[in-house]
């Protein structure tokens, strides 16, 4: 299951607004932090970890924050060396 494009489009215009609150000095950044964590834990739910990886760079760009686990995404990497065919793995052979 994945998230609609709509609802990611209004979690963005949510943070966006918080971040004119925060500059406000109407609310604070702690209850920022705790509205999205909230959303990411019923965002992961589902099949979503590419959608609340590019909401998590957002939302660190946005509040000028350091990414706790750096900036670059790393996808898995493949066991074997050819591309063509994948499906064999040389380690699992005997």
């Amino acid at each position: 299951m994945r998230i609609h494009r709509d609802k990611i489009k209004r979690q963005k215009r949510k943070l966006v607004r918080m971040k004119e609150r925060t500059d406000n000095n109407e609310i604070t950044i702690d209850s920022v932090r705790s509205s999205f964590q909230s959303w990411q834990a019923n965002a992961e739910r589902g099949n979503t970890r590419n959608q609340i990886f590019k909401l998590r760079q957002f939302y660190f760009k946005l509040f000028n924050e350091e990414a706790p686990y750096g900036k670059k995404y790393y996808k898995r990497k493949r066991i074997c060396e050819s591309t063509s065919d994948c499906r064999f793995n040389p380690l699992l052979a005997g």
